[in-house]
């Protein structure tokens, strides 16, 4: 099954999150460097002003080791690391996992 890594960026009083950049921009990078290492596909949800997020990152593995084998700095890493000052100041909450079951109607 898939390995689904997210990424979700908490409203944070007087915090920065350009979501244009990041769609356009942001992603782009990871579409770039990702495409390779076993990246399947990514959205990003928004969230209406007010409630306890801005935005949630899915995105999509082949498995498990693909996600790993990406997340060192010759794969990308560290230019996505050095692309998050220009659009956010929010550290994001980070999780990921195994898809353990699925349907699409």
């Amino acid at each position: 099954m898939s390995f689904i890594t997210y990424a979700a960026y908490p409203s944070t009083p007087g915090g920065r999150f350009d979501l244009n950049y990041y769609t356009a921009t942001h992603m782009s990078i990871v579409s770039k460097h990702w495409k390779d290492q076993g990246l399947v596909s990514w959205d990003v949800t928004s969230f209406p002003t007010g409630g306890p997020y801005i935005a949630l990152t899915t995105i999509v593995w082949k498995d498990a080791a693909s996600a790993k084998k990406a997340m060192v700095p010759e794969n990308g890493l560290q230019e996505l690391v050095d692309d998050l000052p220009k659009f956010t100041d929010i550290k994001p909450v980070q999780f990921a996992g195994t898809v353990a079951a699925s349907s699409k109607l």
